[in-house]
């Protein structure tokens, strides 16, 4: 877990130069990290110091943590963003609604179908009255 990434690079053929990059610290680290800062006899400095980072990013990883913000996932598991988590919650919530309506509707189409009304508008038809006379549509 050393934080000490650097690039060398020649400029001009004449100087050499070294730059710091940042280290990425995976999630598995960082709840290392934060671990040792909260059960080592150091204080949370002394830890940052010893993983050369900021004692501020390490109280935000430890805020993260206990948030459970701050999570490892398995290899292979898929993270789905808030706002798509958010996108989705709204849609469940409007189909949910559209098939209460759906629903309400195919209960009032039964009840039109099974009533009179519907009854007394297919005698009309010669066929449907024998049908209906007869007992022949249940």
């Amino acid at each position: 877990m050393s934080s000490k990434n650097t690039t060398k690079y020649k400029k001009d053929n004449k100087q050499s130069r070294t730059i710091k990059s940042r280290k990425r610290w995976s999630v598995f680290e960082k709840l290392q990290i934060v671990e040792e800062s909260k059960n080592s006899a150091l204080t949370t400095s002394a830890v940052a110091r010893k993983y050369n980072i900021g004692p501020n990013q390490l109280y935000l990883w430890r805020r993260l943590e206990k948030e459970g913000k701050l999570k490892a996932f398995k290899a292979g598991e898929r993270v789905v963003p808030a706002f798509a988590v958010k996108r989705l919650e709204t849609r469940n919530h409007e189909l949910k609604q559209l098939i209460e309506k759906k629903n309400k509707e195919i209960d009032d189409l039964k009840r039109k179908v099974t009533g009179k009304t519907i009854i007394s508008e297919l005698e009309q038809y010669p066929h449907i009255k024998m049908i209906l006379k007869y007992n022949l549509f249940r």
